[in-house]
């Protein structure tokens, strides 16, 4: 008999252990939190909607939307190569008159090496919102990061096509990050201390 009693209390001991532990485990879950940021330099606003530069298939360098660089083969006795390059021709503030030329190259006869011949003018483009406008330099191309937008027609009538380096956003943006955050549980009873009326 007192076996029996020491087996169940040895028995009901560990049940009180379980029971006292049980309602103290942490368990871990994930939590998306917000945190509003300051925006980088990559987001962009253009036409009034923010762009991400970086990620963005509208934007990219005017080289690649004007297609300047790639070489063509001119069929003719000179055996000249062209292609196409980009010139600065006006800066106004913070809007660039941007020539696009063809350029034309021959190889010297005897040493190979590739020489300008001429330059052909093929048509302006507009680049609004030029960051660091001031460094440009008249007659020298320019590396700018800009997204296709509607088309500027001057004073005259004349339409140009138009391309946009945005200005830098300003609203704050929304970072959520996932967090693991121990979620614990417990027994106790929240009163209301308010002694308001």
């Amino acid at each position: 008999m007192k076996i029996f009693f020491a087996t169940f209390w040895i028995a009901a001991m560990a049940f009180q252990a379980i029971a006292q532990t049980n309602g103290v485990q942490n368990r871990f879950e994930t939590l998306a939190v917000t945190n509003w940021v300051k925006p980088g330099p990559y987001l962009r606003v253009a036409n009034g909607t923010t762009y991400n530069i970086a990620y963005s298939k509208l934007w990219g360098d005017i080289a690649k939307h004007e297609n300047l660089g790639v070489s063509m083969l001119d069929m003719g006795d000179t055996g000249e190569t062209s292609h196409l390059c980009g010139s600065v021709r006006q800066v106004k503030g913070t809007t660039v008159i941007y020539d696009i030329l063809k350029e034309y190259m021959a190889h010297e006869k005897w040493t190979g090496q590739m020489y300008k011949t001429r330059d052909e003018y093929v048509k302006s483009v507009v680049i609004l919102n030029c960051p660091n406008s001031e460094k440009l330099v008249t007659g020298e191309g320019a590396k700018f990061i800009c997204m296709k937008t509607t088309n500027f027609v001057d004073a005259s009538g004349i339409s140009f096509t138009t391309y946009d380096c945005g200005v830098q956003a300003t609203n704050l943006v929304p970072v959520i990050k996932k967090v693991k955050a121990a979620i614990v549980s417990t027994n106790l009873i929240q009163t209301n201390t308010d002694t308001k009326n």
